[in-house]
């Protein structure tokens, strides 16, 4: 029985040992490094709306790391800081899901994926602030 159990036990690691390599196995193919490459829309915060375009940005780029470790980060071109955020992040059915922390709360984030593009579309609405956003990034 004891040996059994042993046998029982080797083999669910063996397969829990499969599934997270060939998990990483299928990150690879999308992990790297993804640049803007353009960004539109608009923010409307206080009555006020700004349009966005590139220029507004030294750089926006997302990491991800073939681990599932995902990084964004930018930086406006116009007195602000750079700013960098870590999530997880997995590919599923053509798209990108960024699973992060804020405030307490879990968010995923669903982006577009196609041949080396991550599009990303933002329209949300919260505590006076609209934002409709598209941004497009290319795997570098």
């Amino acid at each position: 029985m004891k040996k059994r159990l042993a046998l029982i036990s080797i083999v669910l690691v063996l397969v829990l040992i499969c599934t997270i390599a060939l998990t990483a196995c299928d990150n690879i193919k999308y992990a790297g490094t993804y640049e803007m490459i353009s960004i539109s829309g608009y923010i409307t915060a206080n009555g006020q709306t700004t349009n966005l375009h590139k220029s507004m940005y030294e750089y926006y780029r997302i990491i991800l790391k073939s681990s599932g470790v995902a990084v964004v980060e930018s930086k406006p071109r116009f007195n602000g800081a750079a700013v960098e955020a870590k999530g997880k992040w997995k590919y599923e059915d053509g798209k990108i899901l960024l699973k992060s922390k804020a405030g307490g709360f879990e968010i995923i984030e669903e982006m577009g994926y196609n041949d080396g593009v991550i599009t990303y579309k933002i329209e949300q609405m919260a505590e006076g602030i609209t934002m409709n956003v598209s941004i497009i990034l290319k795997k570098v």
